[in-house]
């Protein structure tokens, strides 16, 4: 097995500057699974990533709204 390009302190997952960079893409598909990753530069923590606690919705959904909107007489 391939060793992983973090290091874990607890249950946080760390890596530096440099490898964040390197590994964007992996990274990035991890954090889609859940985890979340401390990045570090010069031995100091400077960002997290971590998954969105929702995804993106472009518009609202509005669902709700029309079924609550009785039929006009035009329509029938």
């Amino acid at each position: 097995m391939m060793p992983e390009f973090y290091f874990e302190y607890g249950e946080i997952m760390m890596l530096t500057v440099n490898l964040a960079n390197a590994k964007l893409s992996e990274l990035v598909k991890k954090v889609i699974n859940g985890n979340e990753f401390l990045i570090t530069q010069e031995g100091e923590p400077v960002a997290r990533l971590l998954p969105l606690a929702g995804r993106l919705n472009r518009f609202p959904d509005l669902s709700d709204f029309r079924a609550s909107i009785s039929p006009s007489k035009v329509y029938q």
